[in-house]
């Protein structure tokens, strides 16, 4: 969602008016996160496809931080959703503003983590009342969230792949090489 959202917007280096400078910003942020996203992915990728050394690559990654990138590239998205967010429920059914955009940005905060500690997932329900919630009252949610945002964590959580999704990217990859 969020890619199909930065995707849809006019090329940063386009001078659209039309184009509130909170999504702007959200566009750039976004475009930085993919970047580094896509280029760990293909390591991992490689790896997993050239039978690399799993050990290696991890090594690399911790060297490299990059939980703590990406971890960063995420908390920046989140801000600039936030900041849309709040100009958004200023600017409700204006012309920078479309009805609904604040309900769409609300939903996408939802679906987005950078890492921080959460008492559960997010789930289907969460999102969909927040499609349908009045951003209105949200203001002490937007600034609860904010915080988060503006807090990286002490230290990020080493994640070790479960048996289950260790199978499920081993079929993964045979299903990419039969493309």
């Amino acid at each position: 969602a969020l890619q199909v959202l930065a995707e849809m917007l006019p090329p940063p280096h386009e001078a659209d008016v039309s184009v509130p400078a909170e999504l702007r910003s959200f566009q750039i942020a976004w475009a930085s996160y993919w970047e580094d996203a896509t280029k760990f992915w293909a390591a991992l990728l490689d790896t997993f496809r050239h039978g690399g050394d799993w050990v290696a690559l991890k090594q690399e990654f911790v060297a490299h931080g990059v939980h703590a990138i990406v971890s960063a590239r995420l908390r920046a998205v989140r801000s600039c959703l936030l900041d849309a967010l709040s100009a958004a429920q200023l600017g409700s059914g204006s012309g920078r503003w479309p009805r609904g955009s604040a309900g769409l940005l609300w939903a996408l905060l939802a679906m987005v983590s950078s890492g921080e500690d959460r008492s559960e997932a997010t789930s289907w329900q969460e999102v969909l009342s927040r499609l349908g919630h009045d951003p209105v009252s949200s203001r002490k949610e937007v600034e609860r969230l904010q915080g988060l945002v503006d807090k990286p964590k002490s230290r990020p959580k080493r994640m070790e792949p479960s048996q289950a999704q260790t199978q499920e990217a081993v079929g993964f990859g045979a299903s990419l090489d039969a493309l």
